[in-house]
């Protein structure tokens, strides 16, 4: 996390001073400045910059008037920007992209409807990887090695497992429960197990901890730090730490071992290991509209040791659906004046939960990762959204055999004629590429 407290201040610098600080602080002053009325957004995986600036400049923005929310997803978000539809504000929202953008396109098609008069996108960056980050949070204690607080990751919560929390809590000073959400049941189950085992290790959670809710850097950032000693708000304990030149995070670097490459002359080893995937896709195409939809998908797909399968398999679908739109329906198209015509939802169509066929089935492949990764896991994030590939290609086998049959209908010469002829079908494979590849 970072925390902004002290470069807020240079957000009031007004007129003839020069602004120095980071991009985002940059975005957070443009904003401003072009006189919004309200902000909000969705803090995603890990979070949003954009959001924890506005959250931490609160008694700023509440001195400008301007409304600030942390949204529970992006379409609550989205749903924000209604505001600018029915009064004369101007606002802005913020969420992580493109998974993001695919869970606001409903909110953002009922803002397009009324018609929208004004606005801009900006799209920072790229991460297919949330996965990844996510597999990274829950093994982060097995990252992180010797700390100077042990560290206890329960990746499952249910069953707990008595003589492993055991094991971790006999002979502490004191144990710290971090449960989001209220009531604390982890908390009172641990508390039970503990007792059981007379084991007199105080146990905190609650009683230090905000009630309820996510512990998100808005609830933070207004909490408190207790301590057997004294109780101090948060900004004080970070602005001491930073002070006193004391690091507030854990760090660390990792060089992937084993690889190497010469690319004068080609030669090495650029990869640490190879994740395989294979798809077999089923569609059907509407030969007098050009439309098609996918009827089938089953996907086996090689992740090395699942530390989550759920998390995997989640993973793997999202990404084969986002690769569903990048080659069936995410045309770019420019004018001739060189601008961006399909640049909103109602001209850049992304799937949406409609395209996702009833027939999805995903398998993991069992095998451990050979290279000495954790716990024998591979990555998932990436590899799997070239399986759409699949799709791509049974929509060519479809369009010939489409062609066939009509020839067929004519002629002998003609069927063969069609069966010779390749078929070539312009990506993204939209309705009017596949009527084109139907007509050719």
């Amino acid at each position: 996390e970072v925390s902004f407290t002290k470069e807020i201040k240079s957000l009031r610098l007004g007129q003839g001073d020069t602004f120095h600080g980071e991009g985002i602080l940059a975005i957070t002053k443009g904003l401003l400045q072009s006189g919004v009325a309200y902000v909000g957004g969705y803090q995603g995986a890990p979070v949003s910059h954009l959001l924890d600036v506005m959250v931490q400049a609160k008694d700023y923005m509440d001195e400008l008037g301007v409304h600030v929310k942390a949204c529970s997803n992006e379409a609550s978000a989205a749903a924000m920007l209604g505001a600018s539809i029915h009064y004369p504000l101007r606002g802005a929202v913020t969420w992580k992209s493109i998974v993001g953008t695919n869970v606001a396109a409903d909110a953002l098609s009922n803002l397009s409807s009324p018609g929208v008069k004004g606005g801009v996108l900006i799209v920072v960056g790229e991460d297919y990887g949330e996965g990844a980050s996510v597999i990274q949070e829950r093994t982060h204690a097995y990252a992180f090695g010797e700390t100077d607080i042990p560290i206890l990751v329960l990746n499952v919560t249910y069953p707990l497992v008595p003589k492993q929390l055991n094991d971790f809590c006999v002979g502490k000073r004191a144990v710290l429960m971090v449960e989001e959400g209220q009531p604390e049941y982890i908390e009172q189950e641990l508390a039970t197990l503990l007792r059981r085992a007379d084991i007199q290790t105080p146990l905190h959670g609650k009683d230090m901890l905000h009630q309820a809710g996510e512990y998100t850097t808005e609830v933070m950032a207004g909490g408190r730090v207790i301590s057997p000693a004294n109780t101090r708000q948060f900004d004080d304990v970070v602005a001491q730490a930073y002070a006193n030149r004391i690091q507030r995070w854990s760090d660390g670097f990792y060089r992937t071992p084993k690889i190497h490459y010469d690319k004068t002359t080609l030669t090495g080893r650029p990869f640490y290991y190879f994740a395989y995937g294979a798809a077999c896709t089923q569609v059907a195409i509407d030969t007098l509209t050009g439309e098609s939809r996918v009827t089938k998908v089953d996907i086996l797909h090689d992740v090395g040791r699942s530390i989550n399968p759920a998390i995997d398999i989640g993973q793997i679908e999202g990404a084969f659906v986002q690769g569903m739109g990048w080659l069936t329906t995410e045309h770019l198209v420019w004018n001739d004046q060189g601008l961006l015509t399909t640049r909103a939802p109602s001209t850049y169509k992304i799937p949406t939960a409609g395209d996702v066929p009833k027939h999805f089935k995903v398998a993991l492949w069992p095998d451990l990762n050979p290279e000495d990764n954790v716990f024998g896991s591979k990555a998932v994030g990436e590899p799997p959204f070239m399986l759409t590939l699949s799709e791509y290609e049974a929509l060519r086998d479809a369009i010939a055999q489409a062609r066939s049959s009509s020839a067929q209908a004519q002629s002998s010469s003609s069927q063969a004629d069609a069966d010779n002829q390749p078929v070539q079908l312009q990506a993204p494979a939209t309705a009017e590429h596949v009527l084109n590849a139907l007509n050719r």
